[in-house]
């Protein structure tokens, strides 16, 4: 299997694996969690919290456990509450960042995006703090870590379980859809395993509010995972976050980024040309033609081409 390369941003959901700490190195493997480097750039925030507003220091109520997983932006702890006697994720900018506006709007947006959209499927930040001096979120603890490790570890996942992950993450990003949410990183890395299997989507560090005219001019995304959209300026809509869904289905199932893992600009063209490494049905013949039909669709270049979340619920059954 391909050796996957580090995220240096949006590392949020690098942190998710308690049982991590029961064996050495592991959190190392939180740094090789997707296929691809994240590309962010400012691109006009729509939610802002008041950052010069004094924010008490939470140093006493957290116990640092250990270390999950660190990134260009941020380290995540594994943290007691002692407020509440519960182990949390900590995600704590780098010293250095926490006086930065990009970096804080950045870590506002990941709270109040995701505490936007109310489904099962969702992990929530549950609040924000400043522990020595450093901003950063409180997060659910989630013991099953990322897609990424799964498949890197087990494997790919079987056409029963592939299937369910389209309607889990389906139904997250309708939800989020729903409340004019677009999430704009969908990747194997912010996808979290709870301990009993269940699937979480995490990381709205780059989500945006939905206004029908979504467009930036600048590039902002994960080369690979990004819908083609993302890198020229065009408006984005809900089915960005379908080409999304279906890259990482193409993962999951092949346990390979779907565009392969070249230079972002070769991957780019890729994209463009609608030409996968690999084509499904020929890497994953046992899977049922509906599903792979769907997940080639959702990978369309064009938007007019590409359905909509709901449509390819519907077309993979």
């Amino acid at each position: 299997m391909a050796q996957i390369r580090s995220l240096d941003l949006g590392l949020g959901w690098l942190l998710s694996c308690h049982a991590s700490l029961q064996h050495r190195g592991i959190a190392e493997r939180h740094r090789v969690a997707s296929g691809g480097t994240p590309i962010a750039c400012s691109s006009g925030v729509q939610w802002a919290m008041d950052t010069d507003a004094p924010e008490p220091d939470s140093q006493a109520r957290f116990e640092l456990r250990g270390e999950l997983g660190r990134g260009g932006m941020a380290i995540v702890h594994l943290a007691r509450d002692r407020t509440t006697g519960q182990d949390v994720a900590l995600k704590l900018l780098h010293e250095h960042l926490s006086s930065q506006p990009s970096a804080v709007r950045r870590l506002d947006r990941e709270l109040q995006a995701s505490q936007r959209v109310d489904h099962p499927s969702v992990l929530r930040v549950q609040e924000r703090v400043r522990v020595a001096g450093r901003l950063g979120l409180v997060l659910p603890l989630c013991t099953g870590g990322t897609l990424a490790e799964s498949v890197e570890t087990g494997g790919p996942w079987s056409a029963e379980r592939l299937s369910a992950l389209l309607q889990t993450l389906g139904g997250a990003l309708q939800a989020a859809h729903r409340v004019g949410v677009l999430h704009r990183d969908l990747t194997p890395a912010n996808v979290l395993l709870s301990g009993d299997g269940h699937v979480l989507l995490g990381d709205f560090g780059l989500a945006r509010l939905h206004d029908g005219q979504t467009a930036s001019t600048t590039a902002l995304g994960t080369p690979g995972y990004a819908a083609p959209e993302a890198w020229g300026g065009s408006v984005r809509d809900p089915r960005s976050d379908a080409f999304s869904l279906g890259a990482v289905l193409y993962f999951a199932g092949t346990g390979r980024p779907p565009f392969g893992q070249d230079a972002p600009s070769e991957v780019l063209q890729r994209q463009l040309e609608g030409r996968p490494v690999r084509p499904l049905d020929e890497a994953r013949p046992d899977l049922p033609p509906a599903l792979v039909r769907t997940i080639h669709r959702l990978l369309a270049p064009s938007l007019e081409d590409r359905p909509g979340v709901q449509e390819a619920l519907v077309g993979a059954e």
